[in-house]
C-alpha cells in the first residue's frame, strides 16, 4: 500500500487582489504526493471553493470558475454548490 499526501498553502486575500485585482477569489495550493508520478490506483480529491465564493452574498457562476491541475488521467471534474470533486480512473 502506498501512501498518498497532500498538502495546502493558502494566499493571503491582500496579495491575491494586488496581483490579480479586485473580485479574483483563489482558494489554496494543492499538492498531492508522490509528484510526477503516475497513480496506480484510482484517486479521488475533493476540494472546497474558496471563502469568500461559500458567502451568502456572493453569487457566481460555475463557468467562470477554473481549476489548474497537472494530474494525468483525471476521469470525473465535478462542480458542486461549494467543493470540486475530481477523480482520475
Amino acid at each position: 500500500m502506498k501512501l498518498l499526501n497532500v498538502q495546502a498553502l493558502s494566499l493571503p486575500s491582500e496579495l491575491v487582489a494586488k496581483v490579480l485585482g479586485p473580485g479574483v477569489f483563489v482558494g489554496p495550493i494543492v499538492t498531492i504526493e508522490p509528484r510526477r508520478r503516475r497513480f496506480h490506483q484510482p484517486i479521488t480529491v475533493t476540494l472546497p471553493l474558496p471563502w469568500e465564493l461559500q458567502s451568502a452574498a456572493t453569487k457566481y457562476n460555475a463557468n467562470n470558475l477554473r481549476l489548474l491541475c497537472s494530474i494525468t488521467g483525471i476521469s470525473s471534474l465535478i462542480f458542486m454548490t461549494w467543493l470540486i470533486i475530481l477523480a482520475t480512473d
